[in-house]
């Protein structure tokens, strides 16, 4: 089980479709086109957590990958803390 702990930092730009980016664990897109606006409804100050189930590390490696396109901006993967839990 995977647990990705979001909350945005500061105010600067925080509007929708800023902060927009793609989650994959184990090449395997779990987050798409994720908007930290719209999930934290406008709430600066507002923290979500996104678990995921059923992951299987690989050979003890365990890949995730943080991905936008080139009209969101680069700042937008604001992870504060991951937590991986044996199932």
């Amino acid at each position: 089980k995977v647990r990705l702990y979001l909350k945005v930092g500061y105010r600067k730009g925080f509007k929708p479709g800023i902060f927009v980016f793609d989650v994959a664990i184990q090449g395997k897109t779990v987050l798409e086109n994720f908007d930290m606006f719209a999930a934290f409804d406008g709430d600066f100050h507002r923290v979500s957590i996104k678990e995921f189930t059923n992951v299987e590390a690989s050979n003890g490696d365990l890949e995730i990958a943080f991905t936008n396109d080139e009209n969101h901006d680069p700042t937008a993967r604001l992870v504060n803390a991951i937590e991986v839990i044996r199932e």
